[in-house]
């Protein structure tokens, strides 16, 4: 974590979850991807196909948790506002 942080990564919710392994990296832009992860990956995204509502952005990244990702990560800027955080 020490190496995303000088990156400058800024954690946004699921601190307690940082010390799980991640075992691959992937990148995507499409809504329903998480169908297609089997658990441990980390996600970068520009999150261009996720929808402008907080409700869309929320659904996506609760699907990602489901499917055991690690990691969803906005590579080219932050786009998921404060209301669509994971409560």
């Amino acid at each position: 974590m020490d190496l995303l942080q000088d990156a400058g990564v800024e954690v946004l919710t699921g601190e307690a979850y940082l010390g799980r392994e991640i075992n691959w990296v992937h990148t995507g832009e499409i809504a329903d991807i998480a169908q297609y992860l089997s658990g441990g990956e980390a996600l970068l995204t520009a999150a261009t196909g996720l929808g402008q509502e907080a409700a869309q952005m929320r659904s996506y990244v609760r699907e990602l948790a489901d499917a055991g990702a690690r990691l969803p990560g906005d590579r080219a800027r932050p786009r998921l506002p404060r209301s669509a955080r994971p409560r």
